[in-house]
């Protein structure tokens, strides 16, 4: 592999321009979880002060605002947000807090909300910010390499071949005949997976060297292939056994890249993306995810950031350590007592698009049960079982959300010769039973399928 370097592209969210704010302007979330501000075709009335409000949202559940504050010698007690899910609804307040930002959270994936700010002096007089912005929430796909919304499939031949073969999702199945979309990426035993780790709404690649090097290299999608020959992101990174995962831990929409050494040390070491490297390693947690805990990632209280999880398979604890944006916890809280025992294989999703990421546990062998802990914000809850007779005996499952509805469905790769993909859907409430095909040649033989649970399968 050698170094190649390219042009950051621009990350979500776009502030007004001093050069724009002669015109009002409403805020247009397009895509999924990128913001255009353009201006707004109907005249309206210009507000006493137009301080440029402006959103930010990525591919997850929250949308963020921000604005500047008013000029003056005297600061405002607090600011009044409001929202409506239509520009004519009924407003309400959300929150009213004294800097000039705001995180409107958890919400479902996909929802379109209209936001207003107003100033409030310390005689309780308020004046209005400017016209409404609306944003969008995003949909926090895993690999969704053409940034349709969907969930697409990948495989890393690894070895010596190295290649790298896409199936776009499309109307209830994966399109039949995979594409080829990088010829040497995943050498050998590295660990390969996925992430957008340049914020433009498509799923990348990276790999994972270990071993003494550590080196991390990144592809990035331009929406029909993967366009660089092994771009190093970093050059120390989830080395030895160490287990690397992917998130945006500090909610910039970008991910990011975190390592679990476990053991006796249990650290997790996280290194940002600058969107065009990842930046040097920090220790966001010390004793996480000790001794041979499964680690996870998701957004277990719907804020945004990814947080952490850490499965303890002989007990059958689920620990959660959430993200500050800079660290990790500190506190260690056990979110659930009996999940995920030995042998069984966790996962994680937004299993009923309700904002938040809960999650899963495939028994696998002839069992084939999945079972679900749906997450409130603070805890999981009861587990139930929401398929019977999926990812059996050596399959390998996975999560994602594979017809854009805002709900993580399950998949499963039976690989070998048959080299099946089969998917159930979530209803919100369970996996349709009625798992189908959605590929019959991906993945064949040993190959390492994406997103799957392939990294971490303890059975």
């Amino acid at each position: 592999m050698w170094k190649e370097h390219r042009t950051a592209v621009v990350g979500v969210g776009l502030a007004v321009g001093a050069a724009l704010l002669a015109a009002p302007f409403v805020g247009i979330l397009e895509d999924v979880g990128r913001n255009v501000m353009r201006p707004d075709p109907t005249p309206k009335a210009s507000p006493t002060r137009d301080r440029s409000l402006s959103v930010t949202s990525g591919m997850d559940h929250v949308v963020h605002l921000a604005w500047s504050a008013p000029s003056g010698p005297a600061k405002p007690r607090e600011y009044h947000v409001f929202g409506a899910t239509s520009p004519t609804g009924q407003k309400r307040l959300l929150g009213s807090p004294q800097e000039p930002r705001f995180t409107h959270r958890p919400l479902p994936p996909g929802e379109t909300w209209y936001y207003w700010v107003q100033a409030v002096d310390a005689t309780g007089d308020a004046t209005s910010l400017g016209p409404a912005v609306s944003g969008r929430s995003g949909i926090p796909n895993r690999t969704d390499v053409n940034g349709d919304g969907k969930d697409d499939v990948v495989t890393f031949t690894r070895g010596t071949a190295a290649d790298v073969y896409v199936a776009l999702s499309e109307n209830g199945r994966f399109e039949p005949f995979a594409q080829g979309w990088h010829d040497f990426f995943a050498v050998d035993m590295e660990i390969a997976s996925t992430g957008d780790f340049d914020g433009d709404g498509r799923s990348d690649l990276v790999t994972f060297t270990k071993g003494a090097a550590g080196d991390v290299y990144v592809s990035l999608s331009d929406g029909s292939r993967f366009a660089q020959h092994g771009w190093a992101w970093h050059d120390h990174f989830a080395s030895g056994e160490e287990i690397p995962l992917v998130g945006d831990f500090n909610g910039d929409g970008k991910d990011d890249i975190v390592a679990f050494n476990r053991g006796t040390a249990g650290d997790a070491l996280v290194a940002l993306s600058t969107g065009s490297g990842f930046a040097d390693a920090e220790t966001w947690h010390i004793q996480f995810a000790e001794g041979k805990q499964t680690p996870a990632v998701g957004d277990f209280n719907g804020d945004g950031r990814d947080d952490i999880a850490a499965f303890a398979h002989d007990s059958g604890e689920v620990f959660v350590a959430l993200s500050t944006g800079t660290a990790f916890g500190p506190d260690v809280v056990t979110w659930h007592e009996d999940f995920a025992r030995n042998g069984e294989t966790p996962a994680v999703g937004d299993f009923n698009g309700d904002g938040r990421d809960d999650v899963a546990v495939f028994s696998r062998g002839t069992a084939a049960d999945v079972y679900v802990a749906l997450s409130d914000g603070e805890r999981f809850g009861a587990k139930g079982r929401w398929h019977g007779g999926f990812a059996g005996g050596d399959q390998v499952p996975g999560v994602g959300d594979f017809n854009g509805d805002g709900k993580a469905d399950v998949i499963a790769f039976t690989r070998g010769e048959t080299a099946d993909v089969i998917v159930a859907e979530s209803d919100s409430r369970r996996f349709r039973p009625e798992a189908k095909k959605w590929h019959d040649n991906f993945s064949i033989d040993a190959e390492w399928p994406q997103p799957s649970q392939i990294g971490t399968m303890t059975g």
